[in-house]
This record gives structure tokens, C-alpha cells and sequence, in this order.
């Protein structure tokens, strides 16, 4: 993991692999949560609720990859989301929520 983070927080971590010119890999970001003691935690980034109609907008949006088809909707590939908030902001029926803290 050339250049990757490593993120510790209240027997929480977070790796964080970042290739944002994609030369040894087809995404930007690989991030991977987890917990020790078995803690829970949440997933990173948002989730597609079922308000989702799949028109797409939301995939295009996403300079990460980190949506992908799921039948006839979207789905949130948590190990690629960035939470930067571009789905959120193009989907016009309210079908994505926010990222759960930590």
C-alpha cells in the first residue's frame, strides 16, 4: 500500500489507499473500516434508500466508482466512497442518506 493512511480512533481504524491518477488501479480510493474488541462501527459514505428510481445520476456523478448497479437501482461500494457528497447533490428523490458517523 504505497501512500495509504492509517487512522485510529477509539478502538476504531480506517486504511485509506489512494490512487487518484488510477495508475494501479480502474478507482481513486480503496478504504476499508474496522474495529477492535468487536466494537461496531458503521460503514463509510452514504446509503440508496428505497426512494432510488435508478435514472443513473448519482453513478454518473461519481468520480470515485464508488456507485454501482444493483438490480434496476444503485448501490454505495463503501471500500470506494470518498463522502464527498456529489451523489447526494445530483439525486433528485432524495434517495441517498447521509454517511453514519463513525
Amino acid at each position: 500500500m504505497k501512500g495509504a493512511n492509517f487512522v485510529m480512533h477509539a478502538a476504531k481504524g480506517e486504511i485509506f489507499d489512494v490512487d487518484f491518477e488510477k495508475v494501479l488501479s480502474d478507482y481513486k480510493l480503496y478504504r476499508e473500516r474496522f474495529s477492535f474488541g468487536g466494537m461496531e462501527y458503521n460503514k463509510a459514505g452514504p446509503t440508496i434508500n428505497d426512494n432510488c428510481v435508478g435514472c443513473g445520476m448519482c453513478y454518473k456523478a461519481c468520480s470515485f466508482k464508488a456507485i454501482e448497479p444493483d438490480g434496476d437501482k444503485y448501490k454505495v461500494n463503501t471500500n470506494r466512497c470518498d463522502d464527498c457528497g456529489d451523489c447526494q447533490l445530483v439525486c433528485k428523490f432524495d434517495a441517498i442518506d447521509e454517511s453514519k458517523e463513525f
